[in-house]
């Protein structure tokens, strides 16, 4: 019997053995780790909404929004409200819906698809001209003023001018609308 063989043999398998072992530690380990810093960048991680034609610069932390920001929000938010077409106005009033706080969307989800429909049903446009923006932080408020435009089939019906009033509240550095008022004069 070859008992030298054997036993060196047995000892090659301790060895490799212990070598699987402490690297499936040393995997565990670097997965936990891994895990560990997965959950901390999502935690840490915000979205932040750039609305189109802001060409300046602008802060966004935490609860605290830029002037310039604001500004820019609030001509995107009118924008979105009364300038469109029959062919646009639903895919607008659906953007300007994904603007509204959770507790608000449904309601207001509702009235925007339904005044779409109507627009599109009876062929209505609309253009509107900022001429004043005004911010205001206690409450959270834009104020849009400009004049609007309304065609029905291509002939203009009524110009009117309009504000706008855009009440919101920011969530971790997120924009979103609590209330739209508007008031025509």
């Amino acid at each position: 019997m070859r008992f030298d063989k054997y036993v060196s043999r047995a000892s090659n398998l301790f060895m490799e053995n212990r070598l699987c072992k402490f690297m499936t530690i040393v995997l565990a380990a670097v997965i936990i780790i891994q895990l560990w810093m997965l959950n901390n960048s999502f935690r840490n991680q915000n979205a932040y909404l750039i609305p189109t034609g802001l060409t300046t610069k602008a802060a966004v932390s935490g609860h605290f929004l830029d002037a310039n920001y604001v500004q820019a929000m609030g001509v995107y938010v009118s924008q979105l409200l009364y300038n469109f077409t029959p062919q646009t106005v639903a895919n607008q009033y659906k953007e300007l819906a994904s603007l509204f706080s959770a507790d608000c969307y449904q309601e207001n989800s509702n009235k925007l698809i339904s005044m779409a429909n109507a627009y599109a049903d009876n062929e209505i446009s609309m253009v509107f001209r900022v001429m004043e923006i005004k911010s205001f932080t206690q409450p959270n408020v834009i104020e849009i003023s400009g004049e609007t435009s309304k065609t029905i089939l291509g002939e203009n019906v009524q110009s009117f001018k309009a504000s706008l009033l855009v009440y919101y509240d920011v969530f971790n550095g997120l924009f979103r609308i609590t209330a739209i008022e508007e008031k025509q004069s």
